[in-house]
């Protein structure tokens, strides 16, 4: 994928509950053993592959080392968005608004596609 840093994974969704605890951000986890609103919204392997559940797409950005939240976003998968397969945030745009943001030219990170 042309990545030039480190991904790791969290199987047991820890680091994900964490983030919803603290308020930054709220990732959904669908499956079986997911939130309440999506058990029943899962892939035929979910169970077997996510024995706790999996989580759907987010993101994060803060500025520095500090707490300050610069943008947060979560799916919200249901028919219209083809289960959290569509309806995501363009990546050059919001590195772009990201950008202009830390700048201190931009008051509020909003993508256009989301709005």
């Amino acid at each position: 994928m042309g990545w030039e840093f480190d991904v790791y994974g969290d199987p047991s969704n820890a680091f994900v509950k964490k983030l919803r605890e603290m308020d930054l951000v709220h990732p959904v986890i669908s499956g079986s053993n997911g939130d309440e609103a999506y058990k029943k919204a899962k892939h035929p392997l979910t169970d077997h592959q996510y024995p706790n559940g999996m989580v759907q797409p987010a993101i994060l950005i803060l500025q520095g080392s500090t707490d300050k939240v610069l943008f947060s976003w979560n799916i919200d998968p249901n028919a219209m968005n083809m289960g959290g397969a569509s309806d995501r945030p363009e990546v050059e745009e919001l590195w772009d608004a990201t950008k202009k943001k830390m700048a201190g030219k931009l008051d509020k990170i909003e993508i256009s596609n989301l709005n």
